[in-house]
């Protein structure tokens, strides 16, 4: 999983995603994941953007419609992935990435909001 810098400074690098849940939907019940591409994904990212594409499909991100990035993980250190939370998108999605603090750095470093 090689990160790549494209044109006008816009991060790629390929890993998997799933589709959760919302979180808080019911605090006693797990978040599940849905819908896995292990590990045909990739995240392209610039200062205005954020593409996330998968077998899904595509989902696009801007400024307006995030309502929150922030790392996500599971038992096993091997499973940590970045969560977006998108307006008008029904489930929280996950990018699994094989290293996931360089990913949330490089989103810091192009004016991203990220939480934890």
């Amino acid at each position: 999983m090689t990160a790549q810098r494209d044109s006008d400074d816009e991060y790629s690098v390929r890993g998997s995603v799933s589709h959760i849940e919302h979180w808080g939907t019911d605090p006693r019940r797990p978040a599940t994941n849905r819908f896995a591409t292990w590990p045909f994904a990739r995240i392209r990212f610039a200062d205005s953007y954020i593409t996330i594409s998968s077998l899904l499909g595509e989902l696009y991100v801007t400024p307006e419609t995030l309502i929150s990035i922030s790392r996500f993980g599971r038992v096993s250190w091997l499973t940590n992935g970045v969560k977006f939370v998108v307006r008008g998108h029904h489930d929280d999605v996950v990018f699994w990435a094989a290293r996931p603090g360089r990913l949330l750095a490089e989103l810091r470093r192009r004016g991203w909001r990220v939480t934890g």
